[in-house]
């Protein structure tokens, strides 16, 4: 099929349009920056094998997606000396302190705009939409 014969065009946000690993690396390190923990390079390591290791089993459909987090913000949360608490305290933390870091990182990769102004001068507009997993929940 050539290019003008695109009907749509899906993306993902996370990994495809922004740079989700420099992103939540980003806020990882403000976030022991915050606590005041020296080794922020040791928590992004930490925190990128716990996010493949609970987000396989999100996607093994054995939890939730906000399940997911918890366990993962579960084993996190000590390394910074950081009170767990139940579901509420740590869904809370996370909308406090991790989500607004990682949302202040987030950057397109560089091929993206070239990529949808491309599309965008299609003789034939195709629609486009934009899918992912909800961070927020």
């Amino acid at each position: 099929m050539s290019v003008d014969g695109i009907v749509a065009v899906l993306f993902d946000v996370d990994g495809t349009l922004l740079d989700h690993r420099s992103a939540a690396a980003a806020a990882v390190r403000r976030v022991a920056a915050a606590a005041r923990v020296a080794d922020a390079a040791g928590l992004v390591e930490v925190w990128q094998a716990l996010e493949e290791r609970h987000l396989d089993t999100y996607l093994a459909g054995r939890c939730s997606f906000a399940e997911q987090r918890r366990r993962r913000l579960r084993e996190f949360l000590p390394l910074l000396d950081t009170e767990v608490g139940d579901d509420e305290a740590v869904d809370a933390w996370f909308a406090h302190h991790y989500l607004p870091a990682y949302q202040q990182a987030w950057r397109a990769y560089p091929d993206v705009a070239p990529c949808l102004a491309r599309l965008a001068a299609l003789p034939t507009r195709s629609m486009l939409a934009v899918l992912t997993c909800r961070i927020s929940s």
